[in-house]
């Protein structure tokens, strides 16, 4: 069975936002790493992918 994690993200007024350290151990990002987020509008979700 998958499990599914979900955390809070603080956006700042320049839309930067704080990884969660739960997620970004699980993705295994480190600091300085580059990651890509994707909004989907018809699933009205976002996904992020490194």
């Amino acid at each position: 069975m998958e499990k599914i994690l979900e955390e809070v993200l603080r956006v700042t007024r320049n839309y930067q936002v704080t990884m969660p350290a739960a997620i970004g151990s699980k993705e295994e990002i480190d600091e300085g790493d580059i990651s890509k987020v994707v909004y989907d509008e018809r699933e009205g979700l976002s996904r992020s992918f490194r």
